[in-house]
């Protein structure tokens, strides 16, 4: 007789309901060497730990399906958590950085005139701009401005707020930093219209950009000349309260000149009559009426740009 604790079980052995579907197993996914039951079997290991630690191994497949969906759906309400506090620190993080390049594809359009500026910041006071830009180019800022409004102003025939002699200008008045700036020149070439894109930008993707540009000024003969500079902070300053309310209503002012400075035309360059208003606050002053006709309006659209 044979003892049967001497006898191992040892399945190592053809089955008989192998031959039914040997063959189209073989054509569907190759022979036995080419695949393995192993891979799978680490995605047993959440199932394992449901049957041991929270079930009472008693109607285990309805317990365990329960369990499975509950981890689901907390993977899933852990997935929209995680990805709302990514969204939060892009925002806190590159907020300005993603303003930036929106405001560069909302700009990237057409445009009549030579320049246009793009990605406008928060306004900020001059006191602040002091305090925020400590680099060499920044020291008396205010100062400087000055300086350049007071040269600037009667070389344009813009009259000094107030009737004023020198204008000063204030700490708490606010200017507008812009960050991309679009230029349209003539081309030496061929004589067409060329844009260039530049950008005086603390943070570009990452890194700072500070563009150059060739620009035409005057020495201290008066004499045209041209030399090149590098932006280190593009903004858009209003003087005068009056000037910023012009703006928001989009009035045209217009400032007399003086009966001294009147000069002579040829008829042959009017090209139509215009209706201006006298602003009866500020002797001098009138105000463009563009509303008359369509072609007045149109015009006029040259002037506020």
């Amino acid at each position: 007789m044979l003892d049967p604790d001497s006898i191992q079980k040892n399945w190592d052995f053809p089955k008989a309901h192998l031959a039914k579907h040997a063959f189209q197993d073989i054509i569907e996914k190759g022979v036995a060497r080419n695949y393995s039951t192993r891979p799978n079997e680490s995605h047993h290991g959440p199932i394992r730990k449901y049957y041991l630690r929270q079930t009472n191994r008693k109607d285990m497949p309805e317990q365990i399906l329960q369990l499975d969906h509950r981890s689901l759906v907390s993977e899933f309400i852990r997935s929209r958590l995680d990805h709302d506090d990514e969204e939060r620190l892009k925002r806190m993080l590159d907020r300005r950085v993603l303003e930036d390049q929106e405001n560069e594809l909302l700009d990237d359009n057409m445009f009549s005139g030579h320049v246009y500026l793009g990605s406008p910041q928060l306004p900020i006071t001059i006191a602040d701009v002091e305090k925020t830009f400590t680099s060499c180019p920044f020291q008396s800022f205010r100062k400087k401005l000055t300086h350049f409004l007071n040269e600037f102003l009667p070389l344009c025939d813009i009259p000094i707020p107030g009737g004023r002699s020198w204008f000063v200008v204030p700490q708490e008045d606010k200017l507008r930093e812009f960050r991309y700036l679009k230029v349209n020149y003539e081309s030496c070439v061929d004589w067409k219209v060329a844009t260039d894109y530049l950008r005086c930008n603390p943070n570009f993707h990452g890194r700072e950009r500070y563009d150059c540009a060739l620009i035409r000024t005057v020495d201290h003969h008066n004499n045209e000349k041209l030399t090149f500079v590098r932006f280190q902070l593009m903004f858009e300053y209003h003087i005068g309260e009056r000037r910023a309310v012009d703006k928001g209503l989009r009035f045209i002012r217009l400032r007399a000149r003086p009966a001294a400075l009147s000069e002579i035309i040829p008829l042959r360059s009017i090209i139509r009559g215009a209706l201006l208003v006298p602003d009866f606050a500020n002797d001098g002053d009138y105000f463009l009426c563009n509303y008359t006709d369509g072609d007045i309006f149109l015009r006029s659209q040259t002037f506020l740009s």
